[in-house]
C-alpha cells in the first residue's frame, strides 16, 4: 500500500467504524486509545550526534520503556549534495549518517529487550531548506529503515520508524511548511509499516492566546500540518500553563480542533529541557482535558545526549 492508496478523507471515514475494523484485523493506522491516566512518558531528545555508539547506548537505555518518542536532528539543509540538517553542535548531517544513527539505535533497542516501540525521526522547519525536495527525502529515508526493519530476521513486531517535523509558525511561512509535508506525502510507503510525521510543533499566537496565529499561518494551516496532509499525526507541544490564563498551549490545540477536529497522537513536553515547563503528566492531562481525548502517548524531550 503506497502513500496515494488510502487519502485521509478515507482515515476519516474509517475512524467511524474503527471498532469493526480493529476487530477484522483490516486498520493500519495509529489511532490513539482512550485511557483514564496519562501513559508512562518516553524520552525524546535533541539529538546532537550521529555517533553510531553513543547513539546505540541511547536506544539500549530505552529498551525498558514503550510507546512513541522523537529524536529530533535540527533544521532542513543540503550541502555537498545531499539533503541532511544543520544541527545544534553546528554542524552538517547527512541523511545517511542519520539513517545510520537510527539503525545503531533499533538495532541495541531491539538487542536490549525492548519491546514496542515507534521512533520518530525529526527535522523542523527552522529556515535552511524547509520545502519539498526535503520532505521528500526525508521520507525516503524513513521509508528505507522501515524496509531494513522488515528484512529478516524482521523486527517490525517490536519497532516501527516515523518521521517528525518540528513545525513552528515564527520559523518559515505556512506555505513552505506545507511544501515539505507536500512532499514527504508524495514518497511516504505503507508497504512494511506506514512511515508517518508526528507534527511537533506549535500553535504560537493562535486563539486564545491571540487573535491571530503568529508568522501569518491560520488555524487551518497548523491543523493541515498536524492532521490534514495525510502521513501527518499531531503529536503537539504543551509546554506551558502561565497564570492568569491557564494551560494556553493545550486551549490553542483545542481551538482548532473546535473548527478542525483531528484525533491527538500523542503529547510532547520539555521539562527535562526547561524545568520550568510542564511535566509529562501535566501536559497530557491539560491537552486531554481540553480535548476531551485520550492520546497514547506523552513524551518529555531532553537536551541530554
Amino acid at each position: 500500500m503506497t502513500s496515494g492508496a488510502i487519502r485521509r478523507g478515507a482515515r476519516v471515514m474509517l475512524l467511524a467504524a474503527c471498532g469493526a475494523i480493529f476487530a477484522s484485523g483490516f486498520l493500519a493506522y495509529e489511532q490513539p486509545t482512550i485511557g483514564l491516566a496519562a501513559p508512562a512518558a518516553t524520552v525524546s531528545r535533541y539529538e546532537k550526534t550521529v555517533d553510531t555508539t553513543t547513539v546505540g547506548n541511547q536506544g539500549c537505555a530505552a529498551a525498558g520503556t514503550t510507546g512513541a518518542m522523537i529524536l529530533n536532528f535540527g533544521q532542513p539543509w543540503y550541502q555537498g549534495g545531499t539533503y541532511g540538517t544543520w544541527n545544534w553542535s553546528n554542524q552538517f548531517f547527512s541523511i545517511a549518517q542519520i539513517q545510520g544513527a537510527m539503525k545503531a539505535w533499533l538495532s541495541q533497542y531491539y538487542l536490549c529487550g525492548g519491546t514496542d516501540v515507534k521512533l520518530a525521526i525529526g527535522t523542523s522547519n527552522n529556515f535552511g531548506y524547509t520545502g519539498s525536495a526535503h520532505g521528500s527525502a526525508w521520507a525516503t529515508m524513513v521509508n528505507a529503515i522501515n524496509a531494513w526493519i522488515a528484512s529478516p530476521p524482521s523486527w517490525l513486531n517490536v519497532e516501527q520508524a516515523r518521521g517528525a517535523i518540528d513545525a513552528e509558525v515564527e520559523w518559515s511561512s505556512a506555505s513552505v511548511t506545507a511544501q515539505w509535508a507536500q512532499g514527504y506525502a508524495s514518497i511516504y510507503s505503507c508497504t512494511n509499516s506506514c512511515s508517518y510525521y508526528y507534527d511537533e510543533g506549535d500553535a504560537g499566537g493562535c486563539p486564545p492566546a491571540g487573535s491571530h496565529c503568529n508568522g501569518g499561518w491560520t488555524q487551518h494551516d497548523v491543523y493541515y500540518m498536524a492532521w490534514a496532509s495525510p502521513p501527518a499525526y499531531p503529536f503537539p507541544e504543551i509546554y506551558w500553563n502561565p497564570p492568569p490564563g491557564g494551560p494556553i498551549n493545550a486551549q490553542q490545540w483545542q481551538a482548532i480542533n473546535a473548527l478542525y477536529p483531528m484525533s491527538f497522537l500523542g503529547v510532547l513536553t520539555e521539562h527535562a529541557a526547561d524545568g520550568n515547563s510542564n511535566t509529562p503528566a501535566q501536559g497530557w492531562q491539560q491537552l486531554a482535558t481540553a480535548t476531551s481525548q485520550s492520546p497514547s502517548y506523552s513524551s518529555d524531550i531532553t537536551w541530554a545526549n
